[in-house]
C-alpha cells in the first residue's frame, strides 16, 4: 500500500486524493523527452511511489493555488472539479470532470517532487563568497524556494492564483 493510502482519482469523489492516475501520468510523460523523465521511468520508481507523488502533488496544488470558480459539489474532497471557470479561449470548463490541464500540472509537479523535495524548508548559510580581500555574506533569512515551479505555473495560470507564504500573486505564463 502506498504511503498515503490508495490512490483515488474519481472526479467529484468524497474520498478522492489525486487529480491524476498513474496511467494518465505515464501517458502524459510519454510525450516528454526521456532526459526529463528518467527518474519517473526508473526501475526503482514503483507504481506505489508514483501514486504517493501524485497524491502529494494534488495536496500541494490545492494548498498553494486559490482556484477560480466554485467547487462543483460540497461533498467532493478535492477542490476540482469546479464550476464557473472558463478556458483562456472562453470555453466553459466541464464541472463534472478533472480537466486535462490539471492532470498535466499534477503529473509535472509529481515528476519534479521525485527529483527534489520542493517543500523542504530553505537552508541558511553563505550566500556569497569573494576570495580577494575575503568578502563573505551570510544568508540569515534563508532562500525562499518556490513549491510550484514555472513549468507548473504555466499550466495553472489561467485557472487560479498562486499563494506563496502570506502573499498572493498571479501565476505568470512563461
Amino acid at each position: 500500500m502506498a504511503l498515503y493510502g490508495s490512490l483515488v482519482e474519481t472526479a467529484l469523489g468524497a474520498t478522492s486524493n489525486s487529480y491524476a492516475s498513474v496511467a494518465e501520468a505515464d501517458d502524459y510523460l510519454d510525450g516528454i523527452p526521456t532526459t526529463y523523465t528518467t527518474n519517473w521511468d526508473a526501475a526503482g520508481t514503483t507504481a506505489e511511489i508514483k501514486e504517493d507523488l501524485l497524491m502529494w502533488a494534488t495536496r500541494l496544488l490545492d494548498t498553494w493555488v486559490d482556484w477560480k470558480g466554485d467547487k462543483a459539489t460540497t461533498a467532493q474532497r478535492l477542490r476540482w472539479p469546479r464550476t464557473n471557470v472558463s478556458t483562456p479561449d472562453g470555453e466553459t470548463v466541464d464541472g463534472a470532470t478533472i480537466p486535462q490541464f490539471l492532470i498535466e500540472a499534477t503529473t509535472e509537479l509529481a515528476r519534479q517532487l521525485l527529483a527534489k523535495d520542493l517543500t523542504k524548508e530553505p537552508t541558511r548559510g553563505i550566500s556569497r563568497l569573494k576570495t580577494g580581500d575575503v568578502d563573505i555574506t551570510f544568508d540569515v533569512n534563508g532562500r525562499q524556494r518556490r513549491v510550484l515551479l514555472k513549468s507548473v505555473q504555466a499550466y495553472i495560470h489561467p485557472y487560479g492564483t498562486i499563494i506563496e507564504g502570506t502573499a498572493r500573486r498571479e501565476a505568470v505564463r512563461v
